[in-house]
């Protein structure tokens, strides 16, 4: 039975959604005279409500400000389309060193009177919240004095300096990360990963952030940029869960979902102006 509820949150859950968005694209040579495509990308600033009232205590990483290409090259394996890389610049912030927790999520619930999201008999605590959609996950940021990251913060703070297809180099194992499949040749291969676990269970990367790759996908503030053509409003979804195919885990993977979209696999990140 697990395997079929697998099968289905893997059917609904890395489909892409509609979106109504475009992007602005314009082309700039690299060092090598190859034409590279460049969007811009604008780091956001917010003015967050901060409940003075909350008890909610967060760990903070310092991210340093600096540049790097974000997005895949076009011969990383199993690269999207819609992975363009472009040149950013990033302002130095805050993130949360680890998942937003239930612990964390449940204190906001009590607070405000909202309904507390299934743990799907998992267990709570210190594992990291799930069943939350965007608006969830925005409102809970605000309410601590946060924000959900923008896809450019969540990518520059998931590499941390590194280039390759994941933080921890060209290939990742469950050793490294909570996911579900690899794939090492034609088939997909079941290695595990039937749920979430507790923030901070696998090693960190380079900053010290722990799970940016699996465990549970991470909301970011951005309206999805993709094809042309749809009509409805999408957010981006980074990182990858416990349910994903390797590939899926990879720094530069996004996948768009509507607000809405509150299932297993979603959770939340947050991140603070410096």
């Amino acid at each position: 039975m697990r395997i079929i509820y697998v099968a289905v949150i893997l059917t609904i859950g890395l489909l892409f959604s509609c979106n109504n968005s475009k992007s602005t694209k314009k082309t700039e040579s690299n060092d090598k005279g190859e034409s590279i495509k460049k969007i811009e990308v604008k780091i956001q600033s917010y003015a967050s409500k901060v409940n003075e009232n909350s008890t909610v205590e967060i760990d903070w990483i310092d991210v340093p400000a600096g540049n790097f290409v974000m997005g895949s090259p076009e011969d990383e394996l199993q690269r999207e389309y819609n992975e363009v890389q472009r040149k950013v610049s990033i302002k130095a912030f805050k993130i949360s060193k680890y998942e937003i927790t239930f612990d964390q999520y449940d204190a906001f619930c009590d607070a405000t009177g909202r309904e507390k999201p299934k743990d799907e008999d998992w267990g709570r605590g210190k594992r990291p919240v799930i069943n939350v959609g965007w608006q969830d996950a925005k409102d809970f940021a605000e309410w601590v004095g946060a924000r959900l990251p923008t896809e450019a913060e969540w990518e520059y703070a998931c590499r941390a300096g590194t280039t390759t297809r994941y933080n921890v180099g060209d290939s990742i194992t469950r050793e490294q990360a909570n996911f579900m499949f690899e794939v090492p040749g034609e088939e997909e291969k079941y290695i595990g990963g039937d749920a979430t676990v507790e923030v901070g269970s696998y090693p960190p990367n380079a900053w010290g952030i722990y799970d940016m790759h699996g465990n549970v996908f991470e909301w970011c503030s951005d309206e999805y940029h993709g094809p042309e053509g749809n009509n409805c409003l999408t957010y981006v979804i980074r990182g990858g869960g416990f349910f994903s195919v390797q590939e899926t885990l990879r720094s530069a993977r996004r996948i768009a979902k509507t607000p809405d979209f509150a299932l297993p696999p979603l959770g939340i990140r947050l991140v603070k102006n410096k």
